[in-house]
């Protein structure tokens, strides 16, 4: 899948990388966006090959589909928990209040956090004993 046109030039490169990964999720063997400045700044503050050939797309080239869309014609879409189909408009989720993820793992009961660190399965030892795995519960740093 190709991406271009002002809509992606607008996008930071990090969500371009995410519209990218979402479209093998929606069939295709690859998502490319269009090489602009952004694009170039990002690979030259991350590489130190000193050039490289920027591949372009061939005008000429035929599309087994192609669609346009006005993005000023369009609302921000959210995605809701437990299904891609549970989805709204970020407007009628304007009210929902969301603590940070690390926040809620920060503050989370002792005994939830022992439910997280056991999850997983009794396995029987030779001699038939019970055991766990014994796994390191994780660590979170505030800064």
């Amino acid at each position: 899948m190709y991406f271009a046109g002002e809509g992606i030039n607008s996008l930071t490169l990090e969500d371009r990388m995410t519209l990218t990964n979402m479209a093998i999720e929606a069939g295709g063997k690859n998502g490319i966006c269009d090489v602009d400045e952004k694009t170039l700044a990002y690979v030259r503050n991350r590489s130190n090959v000193p050039t490289w050939d920027v591949v372009e797309e061939d005008h000429d080239a035929k599309y087994h589909f192609q669609a346009e869309w006005d993005l000023s014609t369009m609302e921000p879409m959210v995605a809701k928990p437990h299904s891609p189909d549970n989805r709204d408009t970020a407007h009628n989720c304007r009210d929902v209040k969301a603590r940070p993820l690390l926040h809620r793992l920060m503050h989370r009961r002792e005994d939830h956090r022992h439910d997280l660190r056991c999850k997983y399965p009794k396995r029987e030892s030779r001699e038939g004993a019970d055991f766990r795995r014994a796994r390191p519960a994780p660590k979170f740093t505030a800064t």
